[in-house]
């Protein structure tokens, strides 16, 4: 591979290629996420991927607590208005060791009464030296209420990963 085409793969991926293939999957008007926390150790412990959509104070604030047990800074949960907004949550559930993050894309899509939003993993190669310690990724973020009663989780293939009901928190353990 010659060094241009490396240089471009490199530019490529700085500019944004997340947002560049959800904004190309799909169909639909775009609606803005603002991550609001992330991490590798939610403090949850489920064996399988969990996604949730919280739309009052109560939740919210119980699942930010369960966070922050293992967070040094454990200070409130940000801000969110559940007059006009909600919360999405993937938890990837545990891993057996580090190297494992997930996040979702900045833009979601609205369509058909359906918000889907784009899941982004990543995984250790398998030749990888990681920490031999159990994780478990999560990610939360706040998206603006709108003309959508679903919300879908898809992959990178585009793959839907979970469709969940407004509002849904009952399913983490």
């Amino acid at each position: 591979m010659s060094t241009r085409a490396v240089f471009m793969i490199i530019a490529f991926l700085t500019a944004g290629c997340t947002a560049l293939i959800g904004g190309c999957a799909g169909t639909g008007s775009g609606v803005e996420l603002r991550t609001i926390e992330r991490g590798v150790f939610s403090g949850i412990s489920c064996r399988e991927p969990v996604f949730a959509v919280i739309a009052d104070t109560d939740a919210y604030e119980a699942l930010f607590a369960r966070i922050g047990v293992w967070k040094q800074d454990s200070g409130a949960a940000p801000p969110v208005d559940f007059e006009k907004q909600v919360v999405v949550a993937v938890l990837m559930g545990e891993k057996p060791t580090a190297g494992y993050t997930v996040a979702m894309n900045k833009t979601a899509r609205v369509g058909h009464g359906i918000l889907t939003i784009d899941v982004i993993t990543a995984y250790p190669p398998p030749d990888a030296l990681t920490a031999q310690v159990v994780t478990s990724p999560y990610a939360l973020a706040v998206v603006e209420r709108g003309d959508y009663t679903r919300v879908a989780f898809v992959d990178a293939g585009g793959n839907v990963m979970e469709t969940v009901d407004v509002p849904n928190f009952e399913k983490i353990p």
